[in-house]
């Protein structure tokens, strides 16, 4: 058993239930293997969230306490400027070595700790490492908007790199970040593929297609936040390059979240005379959005931009076919043909011809679903965290 450091920017909120969920999931896996967790999530002072709790969480409180300390945090819009940039790390690292003080003063010392982003927590490690006194790793999930700049100034380059030199191990969630780590001027190499995992269901449900003793519309579902580079828009354009066909009018397209885009991709249903067949059900809380995976066909994500996509996994635990890009994520845990279906990026010929197995070929887009629920089998939170727990270097 040991007493492990977690520091996320992200955790669930009343106002956004599903934020940072994968950061729960991870711990209760890290729980299940007897460890104890100090979660330390910092609120920028002027933005604090009504953030869950432990408990409400369904997480065991006597293994795990959360931590939210009020920092300062320039604003977004002045970050990119290496003062602001520099404030921003140094406060950051401020609340951490606070917090891990704190924890250490109670009579628990830290035996390692896991930080996700790499924007100022992974770069304020000079500030707190020494104290921690422990191994730590580092995990970047996504490309950060903020770092992605050839032009990224010199000095935040810097601090990025002092940052990762403290660490012991850094992870990615894909190989698609490859690009992300070139473009700031970091190398590559010198990053762990750390792959996201899943809770997998004990028994994959199955969706019987039928509503009071009739076949039930084909329902293909998508959940992400509305953003150009999820591919909602090919999904809808894909799905009208189908609706004249033969027997092709009885689906339902079900889009879970929001975002900015929703207005332009509502526009766009509407123009390609298919809004009766799609469903915006805003954000869901996680267990509705988990039923709906239960109650798709087939789950369509055509994201062209994505790091890893736990989101692909979820529907795959529950034996449900994917679709999904050739070009990011899915990549790394998807063979395509075999447990999941990759086309081209922004490509909705492809991705129609891809859809259309639903009615085309039923049985086979089932082989490919139980084949998905081999895959995320394989790839739980528990396989997860005891890899971060070898970078770690605890039993």
């Amino acid at each position: 058993m040991a007493n492990l450091l977690v520091v996320s920017g992200y955790w669930p909120s009343r106002t956004n239930p599903i934020s940072g969920v994968f950061i729960v999931e991870q711990i209760r896996a890290f729980t299940e293997l007897g460890h104890n967790i100090w979660v330390v999530v910092g609120q920028a002072i002027g933005r604090r969230k009504d953030l869950l709790s432990v408990e409400e969480l369904g997480l065991d409180t006597d293994a795990v306490t959360l931590l939210s300390p009020r920092f300062l945090r320039a604003p977004e819009r002045m970050s990119h400027h290496p003062f602001f940039y520099g404030q921003n790390v140094k406060n950051t690292g401020t609340y951490i070595l606070k917090s891990i003080q704190k924890i250490q003063g109670i009579g628990a010392p830290l035996d390692g700790a896991l930080v996700h982003g790499l924007r100022y927590a992974i770069s304020s490690a000079p500030i707190w490492k020494s104290v921690l006194n422990a191994p730590a790793v580092g995990l970047i999930h996504g490309v950060d908007p903020l770092l992605n700049n050839k032009q990224l100034p010199a000095p935040i380059v810097e601090l990025l790199r002092s940052g990762l030199s403290h660490f012991d191990a850094v992870g990615m969630v894909g190989t698609f970040l490859k690009n992300f780590f070139d473009t700031i001027g970091l190398d590559y190499g010198q990053f762990k593929l750390v792959l996201n995992g899943t809770e997998v269901p004990a028994k994959p449900s199955l969706h019987t297609g039928e509503v009071g003793g009739s076949p039930s519309p084909k329902r293909i579902l998508s959940v992400s936040r509305l953003c150009a580079w999820k591919g909602v828009d090919d999904t809808l354009q894909a799905l009208g390059l189908l609706k004249h066909d033969v027997g092709k009018s009885d689906w339902q397209l079900r889009i879970v979240g929001q975002g900015e885009e929703q207005e332009a991709l509502e526009k766009l249903a509407k123009r390609l005379g298919i809004i009766e067949h799609v469903h915006f059900t805003g954000r869901l809380d996680r267990k509705s959005t988990l039923a709906e995976f239960e109650q798709c066909d087939l789950f369509c994500l055509p994201s062209w931009a994505e790091p890893f996509g736990i989101v692909y996994l979820e529907a795959m635990a529950r034996a449900r076919p994917i679709i999904g890009c050739n070009n990011c994520g899915p990549v790394d845990f998807v063979t395509s043909g075999s447990d999941g279906i990759l086309v081209s990026p922004k490509d909705p010929a492809a991705l129609a011809d891809a859809i259309r197995m639903i009615w085309d070929s039923p049985e086979r887009l089932a082989e490919i679903g139980a084949e998905g629920r081999k895959t995320a089998e394989a790839l739980t939170w528990q396989r997860n965290v005891r890899q971060i727990c070898t970078l770690l270097g605890i039993s």
